[in-house]
C-alpha cells in the first residue's frame, strides 16, 4: 500500500474518483452491492457481552485513513469514519480531501447524505479541511465543535451550518452516545464515547493530549470497562519505553480491544499488536467494526 502525497494525488484524483465513483451515492449504509468487505469477513470483536444501562450496538466504518484494509481504496494522511449507534449515523471527522472521502464512501456503499450530525475531534487541517465542500454537498447538519477551537475555524463553520459548542464537561449526542469534551492539553481535543452492551467503545481523532488521558477521562465520566480503544494514539517517533508504558495503562484501565491507526505510528501500532494479540483489531480504510447487541 502506497501513501499518496497531497500533490500528486490532486494530479491524479479525477481518474480515481472516476474509477471508484461509478455508483452514485445511494442510501445504504452497507455495502451497495451486499457484499461483505474485508473487515466484514472476520468478527474482530471478541469479548463476552455484559448487560449495561442505555447499552447498544455500535458500528464505526474507517472512511479516510493513511492505512487501509482493502487494497481498492484510497489511503492519505488524515482520518474519517462513520459511526452508527443504534440507528443513528454521526460522521466523525473529514479528513482533509472532500474526494477521498466521497470516492472511498462511495466504493463502500456509504451515503454521507443520510449523516444526521458531524463531530470534530480537533481542529488540525487533516481531519477538517473536507467539511466545508462536504457541508456544500449534502446541506447543512449540526457540527460538533469544541469551545476551545480556534475563533477563524469556528466562524468559517458557523457561515455553513449551525454550529454546537461542546463545553469541557461534555455532551450527549444521543442517548448513550457521548462526546468527551476538551480533554485538555495544548491542543483541544474531544473524543466520542459510546455506551455499547459489551462495555464503552472511545473513538479518537489524534489523542493530542494522551491517549491514556482520554480513555481515563472516558472511565471516569461514564463508567467503564473499556471495550474497545479506536483512532489515532498520536504516538509516532515516541521511545518503546513510553509505548510499553503506555500499553500497561490500558492493561490497567482493562481495555480489551486495541485499534490503532492513523498518527499511532508504525512501530507503536506493531507493539500494540504484539501485546494484545486476539484483542488487536486491524483497522484503515474500509475496515468496519462492530460492538454490541446485534452486531
Amino acid at each position: 500500500m502506497t501513501l499518496i502525497p497531497r500533490t500528486l494525488f490532486r494530479a491524479v484524483l479525477p481518474a480515481v474518483v472516476a474509477l471508484l465513483a461509478a455508483p452514485p451515492l445511494h442510501a445504504a449504509l452497507e455495502r451497495a452491492d451486499g457484499r461483505p468487505s474485508a473487515a466484514d469477513s472476520t468478527d474482530p470483536i471478541r469479548t463476552e457481552r455484559t448487560d449495561r444501562h442505555q447499552a447498544g450496538s455500535i458500528e464505526i466504518t474507517v472512511l479516510f485513513d493513511n492505512y487501509a484494509v482493502e487494497q481498492e481504496l484510497v489511503t492519505a494522511w488524515g482520518f474519517a469514519a462513520l459511526v452508527r449507534f443504534n440507528g443513528h449515523a454521526v460522521l466523525f471527522d473529514t479528513g482533509f480531501d472532500e474526494d477521498i472521502l466521497l470516492a472511498n464512501a462511495n466504493a463502500l456503499g456509504v451515503d454521507l447524505a443520510g449523516i444526521e450530525a458531524i463531530v470534530i475531534s480537533h481542529a488540525h487541517s487533516d481531519h477538517v479541511d473536507a467539511l466545508p465542500p462536504l457541508l456544500g454537498r449534502i446541506g447543512p447538519r449540526p457540527v460538533y465543535l469544541l469551545e476551545a477551537f480556534p475563533i477563524s475555524f469556528r466562524e468559517m463553520v458557523s457561515q455553513r451550518c449551525e454550529p454546537v459548542m461542546v463545553p469541557d464537561a461534555g455532551i450527549d449526542l444521543f442517548e448513550g452516545l457521548h462526546l468527551t469534551g476538551n480533554a485538555g492539553g495544548s491542543i483541544p481535543e474531544q473524543a466520542l464515547v459510546a455506551e455499547s452492551s459489551e462495555g464503552l467503545v472511545v473513538l479518537t481523532g489524534c489523542a493530542h493530549p494522551g491517549i491514556l488521558r482520554i480513555v481515563r477521562l472516558a472511565a471516569e465520566r461514564y463508567g467503564g470497562p473499556i471495550h474497545l480503544v479506536m483512532g489515532g494514539y498520536h504516538l509516532g517517533g515516541q521511545p518503546m519505553s513510553s509505548i510499553e508504558e503506555l500499553i500497561e495503562g490500558f492493561r490497567e484501565l482493562g481495555v480489551a480491544l486495541v485499534a490503532p491507526t492513523h498518527c499511532t505510528g508504525d512501530e507503536a501500532i506493531a507493539a500494540f499488536r504484539e501485546a494484545y494479540g486476539d484483542g488487536f483489531v486491524k483497522v484503515g480504510v474500509g475496515a468496519v467494526v462492530r460492538a454490541g447487541r446485534g452486531r
